[in-house]
């Protein structure tokens, strides 16, 4: 069984299921975060204006309710609704391309 999504058009792997502990396949030093619905509400865009560039990673579950990881740093709101995943990635991804400034 394949434990990997690989692009359609070449040998490009797009997604590969780890083993746990996840930690040990993170960019070392790269500051961990994770959104809840239940934590306090922060402007994305002016929270990733604010970070220094360096390696960032995000916990994003599929569930809302359980948008909890013991591994990350802080934890935080970005809307007042309940996101889905793909909705809060493109938020996040949006955010720094603001930042990049990327058209």
């Amino acid at each position: 069984m394949s434990r990997q999504v690989r692009a359609s058009d070449g040998p490009d792997v797009l997604l590969k299921v780890v083993k746990n502990p996840v930690t040990q396949h993170l960019p070392a030093g790269a500051r961990k975060f994770c959104t809840s619905e239940k934590a306090d509400l922060v402007n994305l865009n002016e929270f990733a204006t604010a970070l220094p560039d360096e390696p960032v990673v995000f916990a994003i579950s599929c569930d809302p309710s359980k948008q909890e990881a013991e591994w990350t740093e802080t934890t935080f709101s970005v809307s007042q609704y309940s996101l889905t995943p793909t909705i809060l990635s493109s938020k996040i991804t949006s955010a720094f391309e603001n930042k990049w400034d990327i058209l």
